[in-house]
């Protein structure tokens, strides 16, 4: 653990200009330390002070008072002054998204739902599956211009997945992305090779379900409801086909605005 004098910061901490935000590929960061001191940064988001006190071994050392950072590609950098007696300063830390926006209302869409699928085939029984909600899935796509940055977005209601585990943090402009119920199932339905975020917990409702997704400054995402009940497509209730909005940049709790995918087994991560 860390020495109390070690607790109390006995330097400023690092300075960034500019603080984090949206910069395009190339731009440059600087770093400004404090007289007397080492920087150390790191640009994964970890800390560069490790638990007991000591330098990260992978972390970055400045000796100088300022250091310039190009950056082309989307980076958390965290910071802090180290003084000659070995006490720390505070963490500075700040995500920089290079040539991406957050994730919003404004660019991120649900765009197909599979939440009641086909029965489980003999062939599929063999191989280990044993219920029909092991083939669920969700599609979102990017409508947006820019890529977006997931980090810190999350379903949080319908179904729980947060993004910062897993793998996909970037969503290109046009791109689709899935989430999927049990991905062993999944694979052996529709093959290997779809653009997989990960695993959700929770299920998705048969006789309806409000999802929701947030962002991540908390604001909201997406706020539907689904149901089973006419209007509603019926050949998504069990029959192997999905929902599928009738545009992809509404986001509707309305019957009106959803319809049965072309095909059954709808079409996960591509357009409908």
């Amino acid at each position: 653990q860390l020495k109390e004098d070690q607790l109390i910061p006995k330097v400023g901490a690092p300075q960034f200009s500019p603080h984090g935000g949206q910069i395009a590929s190339g731009s440059r960061v600087t770093l400004t330390g404090a007289d007397g001191a080492t920087l150390y940064y790191t640009l994964d988001g970890s800390d560069p002070r490790m638990i007991g006190g000591q330098v990260r071994a992978d972390a970055n050392t400045v000796t100088a008072k300022t250091q310039s950072l190009m950056l082309d590609h989307t980076s958390t950098i965290k910071a802090r002054n180290r003084a000659a007696d070995g006490g720390w300063s505070a963490l500075t830390s700040a995500r920089f998204l290079v040539d991406q926006v957050p994730a919003s209302a404004a660019n991120l869409r649900v765009t197909e739902i599979m939440y009641h699928p086909a029965k489980v085939s003999e062939r599929e029984k063999r191989e280990g599956v044993e219920s029909r909600k092991a083939f669920e899935f969700i599609e979102l796509q990017n409508i947006g211009k820019t890529a977006l940055d997931l980090k810190d977005v999350a379903f949080t209601n319908g179904i729980y997945f947060e993004f910062n585990g897993s793998p996909q943090l970037v969503l290109e402009s046009g791109a689709y992305l899935l989430l999927v119920s049990d991905q062993a199932a999944f694979e052996q339905r529709y093959g290997k090779g779809l653009p997989l975020a990960g695993v959700y917990s929770g299920s998705l409702g048969n006789d309806g379900e409000a999802l929701g997704i947030r962002a991540a400054d908390l604001s909201p995402i997406v706020e539907l409801t689904y149901n089973d009940k006419q209007p509603w497509p019926e050949e998504a209730d069990g029959d192997g086909y999905s929902l599928v909005p009738r545009d992809a940049g509404v986001h509707s709790s309305d019957a009106t605005g959803w319809r049965a995918s072309r095909e059954k087994g709808g079409s996960p991560g591509k357009a409908d």
